[in-house]
């Protein structure tokens, strides 16, 4: 079964304060989000994200929106900043460029035979 959007971008956000070391707190800091909408954020059954607070989250914690949007987007870490901005280009490309983009990326993945 798919995951809603909240708890994608809950689960999301909890990886990334653990992997950058920042809580609830610290976050609501940086963004100028209030601290309990930062914390039920962290949680899927109060996560209700709007575009703004997420906008200001991603910038605070120095990632792309959109990577709080996607399922397992830091399942291996969070992206350094040559690979975050990499994936920022490609997000602004055309669908016709991602779409090539995205097979380049598979032929590379390929297993060599």
């Amino acid at each position: 079964m798919k995951k809603l959007l909240s708890e994608i971008v809950s689960e999301n956000i909890k990886t990334l304060l653990a992997e950058l070391g920042e809580d609830s707190v610290s976050a609501s800091k940086k963004s100028g989000i209030d601290q309990k909408t930062v914390w039920n954020y962290t949680q899927a059954d109060r996560c209700n994200p709007t575009v703004k607070k997420i906008d200001a989250l991603a910038k605070a914690l120095k990632v792309h929106p959109s990577l709080l949007m996607v399922e397992s987007a830091f399942v291996n870490g969070v992206p350094d900043r040559k690979s975050a901005e990499l994936l920022r280009r490609i997000l602004e490309l055309s669908p016709a460029a991602r779409r090539q983009v995205m097979e380049f990326i598979e032929m590379w993945e390929q297993p060599k035979g």
